[in-house]
């Protein structure tokens, strides 16, 4: 019928172990997985009445009157290659290696240079992956232009939609 026709190439080689019916998508050979991580700071002081008990020191009448602030970074964690199949997110890396299953994913975060996650656990930090180019030039490779971050974005929120999935789960020969 009117089924929209599904371009299924071969992807260049991974190492990864698919399971039974996943079809690889698409494989990126340098990324750089990051964390975010947040510090947690203080900043205000006393509020209330202050009673000089002797010199110098003070009883302080009411709480501390903090301002909570929380500070992101993100911190490099490892390097290796991501692949994204019609089923998982795969990461294998120096340090670690890990699928995430799209059902996992609360939300995708767009980065020009890549893909920021956010898992469904309790902790949801994000964890954000750089694609990373060959450097025209030689050389170490290059931060990836901005169309791959938002094909990445994209074609990640695409596949982690259920209707996705089942088009791909009917697409199998």
């Amino acid at each position: 019928g009117d089924q929209p026709t599904l371009f299924l190439s071969e992807v260049q080689p991974h190492p990864f172990n698919l399971r039974d019916g996943e079809i690889p998508l698409i494989f990126f050979g340098s990324v750089v997985y990051s964390k975010e991580t947040t510090s947690r700071s203080y900043q205000g002081g006393y509020g209330g009445m202050s009673v000089r008990l002797a010199r110098g020191m003070y009883y302080h009448f009411g709480g501390f009157q903090g301002q909570r602030i929380d500070t992101s970074t993100l911190t490099e964690v490892d390097y290796g290659g991501m692949l994204l199949t019609t089923q998982n997110i795969y990461f294998g890396g120096v340090h670690t290696n890990f699928r995430i299953p799209y059902e996992h994913v609360i939300s995708f975060r767009a980065h020009s240079d890549g893909i920021g996650i956010f898992r469904d656990s309790a902790n949801a930090r994000a964890e954000v992956f750089r694609v990373l180019e060959r450097n025209p030039n030689g050389g170490d490779p290059v931060n990836a232009r901005p169309m791959f971050g938002w094909f990445l974005f994209n074609m990640a929120h695409f596949l982690a939609q259920p209707e996705a999935r089942t088009l791909y789960a009917n697409a199998k020969t």
